[in-house]
């Protein structure tokens, strides 16, 4: 349902309009987020700063996404206050089904805008994918090897705590049960007729009579070729890619047949042109031309695991409980080191995934910590006398908070830089310059 926050601050944005304008679409009635997005300009939202402010971190997301590694799983945070948005960078393959699972706890009902883009070169992202609404989970087959953007964004006002899980599939089954991509003696690309051609599919050696099957649901056609010998054509009634088994010993099923994945539809032989040599099955995939379908038939990745580290420090700040933690730059624990953050240091805490923290530091950095080096910050590391100016953020030229004409009693909670990060006798935050 709209909030009656959303309701004001569309009032105030429509205040100067002399003319009648027409009925507007309810909000509660966009469920994708472009039109959603649409919706606010509609209402006038995307002239207040709140809404431009959704607006701009739909766009800063895809324009700043984090890199992740398939298999990968987190847990964070995006709080309801602040208008914000989190994009991952994913390499995929064609071949490969990407699988989708997101999970949101939101105080309030809420709606978590969940968008897959592909990201080509020169062009603006295009969308390709996401949840359906009500839906929480999605998989998407890909057609082409590239760059892709998995964004994730919730409706104004709201906020809540995410699990998002992402893994890449097998988009086919292998068409020889029990059947490794090691049993491959010939792929790809390899050149056949002395170079004249290249191997459209791989070739799979195994015994003579060894039943084949069905690599997806669909309508199969049974033809004889003089190069092929006896194949089957079967139409895939999920991704609409054409997938080819040829120099089989014999058919199992009629022409026209619908066919289940894992059905028998025929007999490795070494009919057609591969009468000299051993049986084995040609299996070729078409889509959008002929591709390796080494990539459709990979295992699956493994599920990844959850978040070891503990969840209730999520949209907190923590502070640095060890002689001092590297801040590694997003992705596995084995990358570029970044600098190190000493004993007492203050992070923000957005996200969990493995053992590790991703964390914004005071000054908008942003990387991975180990969260065993971590401690909550809410638990006071000193009390000291404190007076003059309290800041906002950490830089003198911050908005200022509260200034105490007095020394007053105050909660250290850590430090950045020359800063002390401060909790006031009225509970709340700022930061002051740090004492010796």
């Amino acid at each position: 349902m709209l909030s009656r926050s959303l309701l004001v601050l569309a009032a105030i944005a429509t205040v100067g309009c002399s003319a009648p304008e027409p009925p507007r679409p309810s909000l509660q009635d966009t469920p994708t987020h472009e039109r959603y997005a649409a919706a606010l300009g509609e209402f006038g939202l995307d002239r207040v700063a709140l809404g431009r402010d959704w607006l701009d971190a739909a766009a800063r997301a895809l324009e700043k996404p984090l890199p992740a590694s398939l298999p990968f799983s987190e847990t964070g945070y995006l709080a309801p206050d602040r208008p914000s948005a989190i994009a991952y960078r994913l390499e995929l393959r064609r071949g490969r089904r990407l699988a989708i699972d997101v999970r949101f706890e939101s105080a309030e009902p809420a709606r978590l805008f969940v968008d897959l883009f592909e990201d080509r070169e020169d062009q603006p992202p295009r969308r390709v994918s996401g949840t359906e609404p009500g839906a929480t989970s999605f998989e998407y087959d890909v057609r082409r090897d590239g760059q892709y953007l998995l964004r994730l964004q919730p409706e104004l006002l709201r906020g809540g705590r995410y699990t998002v899980t992402q893994r890449s599939l097998a988009s086919l089954q292998v068409p020889i049960k029990g059947f490794l991509v090691k049993q491959v003696m010939s792929g790809f690309g390899a050149p056949r007729d002395g170079g004249a051609r290249d191997h459209h599919g791989i070739d799979i050696f195994v015994p003579r009579g060894t039943p084949v099957l069905a690599s997806a649901d669909g309508l199969v056609r049974t033809d004889e070729t003089p190069r092929g010998g006896r194949v089957v054509w079967l139409r895939d009634a999920r991704a609409g890619r054409n997938v080819y088994y040829a120099h089989l010993n014999d058919w199992a099923v009629a022409s026209g047949t619908t066919v289940r994945t894992g059905d028998v539809i025929g007999y490795v032989g070494n009919t057609g042109n591969a009468r000299t040599t051993p049986p084995h099955l040609h299996f070729g995939v078409y889509d959008r031309g002929p591709s390796d379908p080494v990539p459709f038939l990979l295992r699956d990745d493994p599920a990844p695991s959850h978040a070891m580290a503990a969840l209730d420090a999520l949209g907190d700040w923590m502070r640095v409980d060890a002689r001092s933690t590297m801040l590694r730059t997003h992705g596995s624990e084995n990358t570029t080191p970044m600098p190190l953050l000493p004993r007492g240091a203050v992070v923000r805490v957005l996200a969990a995934s493995g053992s590790s923290y991703r964390v914004e530091l005071p000054d908008g950095r942003s990387g991975m910590v180990r969260a065993a080096d971590m401690a909550p910050a809410h638990v006071p590391q000193d009390v000291a006398a404190i007076t003059g100016q309290v800041w906002e953020a950490p830089e003198p030229g911050a908005p200022v908070v509260d200034v105490l004409a007095s020394p007053r009693d105050v909660a250290v909670l850590g430090q950045f830089g020359d800063f002390s990060l401060i909790k006031l006798p009225d509970a709340r935050l700022g930061w002051t310059v740090r004492r010796p």
